[in-house]
Order: structure tokens, then C-alpha cells, then sequence
């Protein structure tokens, strides 16, 4: 239970780090729910626009405000949040919330990648999320083959690679 919760802490002190960059470079393209704030005029202009399989997805919210010239900053505050305290509801919040919502959100995605008014650092962004995205059942695919034959190297360059591209990625 300590490991899952600190995994977790690492995850959002790397998320709110990324937040922190990405303000700077005009890329910050997903405002958790975690530490996400939306005037209420804003949500009220939102909330109609989202789906209703997952109302309150946050990353549809905030893509659906970009494409609709919405502005994203990142104020260095301090906020807490509730995380799943065990394995299942960890599991849970990832399978069934966060991965369909991911890619239900990939058009947007691909909208924004477009939009002639965002950054060439969301751009970035949006195109890495994609690409990550698109591979994923690739990846999921290719680590159990890699576990099942015992390629204990090719796991650990491949964990090297992607802890590289997320360091690139959030420092820009």
C-alpha cells in the first residue's frame, strides 16, 4: 500500500512539475481534476459540449476549452485530492476511467494538433500524447511477450527510453 501511494505522489509531483513547464511554453493541455480550476462561466460554456458517457472527464474538458480558444495556466498552489488507497481501485480508476476517456478524447486531440492559434509546444504535446496513445495495446503487447521470454535487457532499455522521452517531454 506505502509503494502504490508513493508511486502515485512521484506521478502527480512529476504531473505538477510538467504543468509547471508546460505554462511557461503555452502547453499545458490537460488540467486535472486534481489540481484543475475552471471559472464558472467557463465550465457553464463547457459542461454542454462534453460527453455523457464521462461528464466529468477533465482532460475532455480542457481540450474542448482549447479548441474553443480557451487559455491554460499553471499557478503554483498547494491542493489535495483523494487517490485510490488500493491496487483495485488504482486498476479500476485506470482501465475504466482514464483509458476509455483518453481515447474518446483523440479527435480532439487531432483538432488541436491543427489549430492554427496553439503553440508549436502544444503541438508537441498533443502529437506525443497521440503517438503514445495510438502504440499503447503495442506496448501493453510487447511487454508481456518480453516478460513471458525473459528479455530482462530489452525491458530495461525500453523503461530507460520511455523515462527519457517523459524527462524530454516535460522539460522541453
Amino acid at each position: 500500500k506505502n509503494i502504490l501511494l508513493g508511486l502515485q505522489n512521484h506521478e502527480y509531483a512529476r504531473a505538477m512539475n510538467s504543468k509547471s513547464f508546460g505554462s511557461n511554453w503555452q502547453s499545458v493541455y490537460a488540467i486535472s481534476g486534481a489540481f484543475g480550476f475552471f471559472t464558472t462561466e467557463r465550465l457553464k460554456y463547457l459542461m454542454p459540449q462534453q460527453t455523457e458517457v464521462f461528464a466529468g472527464e477533465d482532460l475532455e474538458k480542457t481540450l474542448i476549452d482549447l479548441v474553443n480558444n480557451g487559455k491554460t495556466e499553471y499557478l503554483d498552489q498547494l491542493v489535495e485530492t483523494d487517490v485510490p488507497q488500493t491496487a483495485a481501485r488504482l486498476i479500476n480508476q485506470r482501465v475504466f476511467s482514464w483509458w476509455p476517456g483518453l481515447w474518446r478524447c483523440f479527435p480532439l486531440f487531432v483538432r488541436l494538433l491543427f489549430k492554427k492559434q496553439a503553440s508549436i509546444a502544444l503541438r508537441f504535446e498533443v502529437f506525443y500524447q497521440l503517438l503514445s496513445t495510438a502504440t499503447e495495446p503495442l506496448k501493453l503487447y510487447s511487454l508481456i511477450l518480453l516478460f513471458a521470454h525473459k528479455q530482462w535487457g530489452m525491458l530495461l532499455e525500453l523503461y530507460f527510453l520511455y523515462f527519457f522521452l517523459e524527462l524530454f517531454v516535460g522539460l522541453r
